[in-house]
This record gives C-alpha cells, structure tokens and sequence, in this order.
C-alpha cells in the first residue's frame, strides 16, 4: 500500500530522519549523500553515524560499501582478540572449503565425462561375453568417484541390490 506515492518503509524512513539526522539536511544535500547511504546512516546505530558523517564530511567520496566497512569496523573494535582470531579462522576455513569444494566438483565432473563417454561408445549388438567384460569395467571405474559423489550429493540414494521405494 502506498500513501502520496510512498511504500510504508519508505515513509517510516522519513519519518526517523527527522529524528536521527536532524540538523545535517543541508550538509548531507551538500555533499550529495544518495538516497541509500542516507537510508543506511538513518537505521545504524550513533557510533557508526557519527563515524559515517565525519568520513563524508573529510570529502571523500563514501557510499554504502564504506558504511557496511564502517560498522564491520565498530563492530570489530568491541571483539576481544580471542573472538576477532576465532571469527577470521572461521572466515578462512570456509574460504578454504568453498575453494576445496569447487576442485573437488570439477573432478567429479570430469570422471563422470569419460564415464559417460564409456557408456556412450558400448556397442549395441555384441556378444554378451564383451559387453559383459566391458560393463564390469564400467562398473570398477564407477565405484571410484561414487565417494566424491555421495560427498556432494549426500549418501540416501539406492546402493546395488537395494530397490528403490515408489513414493504414492
């Protein structure tokens, strides 16, 4: 719903900026602050405000990535070293997995190309002698990606023998 063309946030924005921001109209107009940052400084805290408006006054250019750099700031400083060391470790391990994961899909991708491609060159009509040495073959090199398989895609699905349940 809207009244005079306004969403109902957006209203409740302006309505907090003459609380938060008051008396910096002219300085935000003059130092041409966008809409988003201005959004921004109204819903942060004072701390962050107050650092925000001191970086935009030094006439720098600033916009919402420097007030998300700002409060990861503020919000660093009130971090014990132990939690700020706990935090970055988490931060670099998830890094490092995102990295390790992302190998380890392209590997798997690349094993089921030419297991695919083994598939797709079996003969249509052989003896059953060859087509069986050939499947069997097929078989062994499908069993050593089947660990990197149920890695990325969970271990649930049906193993060999096992019958597959119909959902009714």
């Amino acid at each position: 719903m809207t009244r005079c063309g306004l969403m109902p946030s957006e209203i409740k924005t302006c309505s907090q900026f003459s609380r938060k921001l008051k008396g910096y109209e002219e300085f935000l107009q003059k130092n041409a602050v966008s809409y988003d940052v201005i959004r921004g400084l109204i819903t942060t805290n004072s701390t962050v405000r107050e650092i925000a408006l001191a970086q935009i006054a030094s006439g720098v250019r600033f916009d919402t990535s420097d007030l998300r750099t700002v409060r990861r700031g503020v919000a660093d400083s009130k971090l014990t070293e132990f939690q700020y060391q706990a935090r970055a470790s988490k931060k670099a391990m998830l890094d490092a997995a995102r990295r390790r994961s992302a190998e380890t899909v392209q590997e798997f991708q690349c094993d089921a190309v030419a297991l695919l491609e083994k598939v797709a060159a079996l003969p249509t009509a052989t003896t059953r002698s060859s087509t069986s040495r050939q499947m069997a073959e097929i078989a062994q090199d499908a069993a050593r990606p089947l660990p990197v398989f149920e890695t990325i895609a969970g271990s649930d699905h049906p193993r060999e023998g096992e019958q597959r349940r119909r959902h009714r």
